[in-house]
């Protein structure tokens, strides 16, 4: 997000539009045709790999002894609800699989381990941020909440606040994830089965969030008996190292250096073109083996992900390559690089925002700050 304001169009004549959303779609339709039992199979020998996780990491911190056991127990449960939250709840609630007309697969039906409502999370997900993807003024995730994390987002004195809120919030990304779906009724455009009134849409929020408190915080420690504490602080910990990985994951494939910051007047008679070239030009991928993959919910094809978010994450290795051979013939940007890059690139990209503005009066103001400041450390 390197512009200094938004812009309205990807910089490709209407014919190369044309044809790049020609290939595309032409990678989807074949994708979507080679899909079968072995991709159910998949995703159900990682429910039931989650599953196994869940048990194995609760009957560990209700009858373990030992510190080591508890320590197991508790990256084991973080393990199993981040299958469940990242390569599992999210494809599923995406309706990647419903077309397999399995009511536990089903977007509409499904539930996930987390404080946040899947219906809600349909609406400001797969309804708002898919559909407006990195357009300034509609995608929530370029102005929601007290971080500054698009440059058109005017700074406010509190931003500068933005490297300590980053530390606070991710630990704690799974309730921020619940205020912000719950921030926005699911109202006006949005799809039928997803409006509701705000006092709807308040209520289901709170209820969805006091049931994961009251399961993970209160049940399960008190099924512990004496060791309830201990029960209490790993199940805790579990939590935060969850949360903690959903946060690293949702930063570095979308908040990194260089991604296009597009303007609401995109939206006007937009093309599928121009529309795949914003997926592509806003998001980023991240390059890693199988496992970070599958730990991350394919959130490493996040490019891919926003071009085809109902075919199945499982799909997205093997298209990636002809995803990026389109792009890189048609000029259109495909942003790729290792976790740790992408990370500090994304971390460099939000402090430099939470700064003010580099106008002169600000450069006078933070010149005369450090003159002061190193004048009483020499007093000192």
């Amino acid at each position: 997000m390197s512009q200094s304001s938004p812009v309205t169009r990807a910089p490709l004549a209407e014919e190369d539009l044309e044809a790049f959303a020609a290939e595309l779609d032409d990678i989807l339709r074949r994708a979507s045709e080679a899909l079968g039992d072995p991709d159910i199979r998949y995703l159900r020998s990682l429910v039931r790999t989650q599953r196994a996780l869940e048990i194995l990491g609760r009957c560990l911190l209700q009858f373990g002894r030992s510190r080591l056991t508890g320590a197991t127990g508790a990256v084991t449960l973080a393990a199993a609800k981040t299958l469940d939250n990242l390569e599992i709840g999210h494809n599923v609630l995406h309706g990647q699989y419903d077309w397999a007309k399995d009511p536990h697969l089903n977007s509409r039906s499904f539930e996930w381990d987390v404080a946040v409502s899947a219906r809600l999370w349909r609406y400001q997900h797969n309804f708002v941020h898919h559909t407006y993807t990195n357009v300034y003024g509609r995608d929530e995730n370029l102005s929601t909440g007290p971080l500054r994390v698009s440059t058109p987002q005017p700074w406010r004195r509190h931003h500068v606040l933005g490297p300590l809120l980053l530390l606070i919030m991710a630990p704690l990304s799974e309730w921020v994830l619940a205020l912000q779906t719950a921030a926005e009724s699911c109202q006006g455009n949005a799809p039928e089965d997803l409006r509701a009134t705000r006092e709807d849409v308040i209520r289901e929020a709170v209820r969805k969030a006091a049931r994961q408190a009251a399961k993970d915080l209160v049940l399960f420690p008190l099924l512990s008996g004496r060791r309830a504490r201990r029960t209490f602080l790993a199940n805790t910990t579990a939590l935060l190292l969850r949360n903690v990985w959903i946060f690293v994951v949702a930063l570095i494939s979308h908040y990194p250096e260089g991604l296009t910051v597009y303007d609401e007047e995109v939206l006007e008679n937009e093309t599928r073109g121009q529309w795949y070239a914003r997926q592509v030009s806003g998001t980023a991928n991240i390059s890693g083996g199988r496992l970070l993959h599958i730990l991350s919910g394919h959130h490493t094809q996040h490019i891919e992900h926003h071009l085809f978010p109902s075919l199945p994450a499982s799909r997205y290795q093997e298209v990636a390559s002809q995803v990026r051979e389109v792009c890189e013939r048609h000029g259109v940007p495909y942003a790729t690089a290792s976790l740790p890059s992408q990370l500090a690139s994304a971390l460099r990209h939000l402090f430099a925002l939470s700064l003010p503005p580099r106008t002169a009066t600000c450069r006078e103001s933070r010149t005369s700050w450090l003159l002061i400041w190193s004048s009483r450390i020499s007093k000192n």
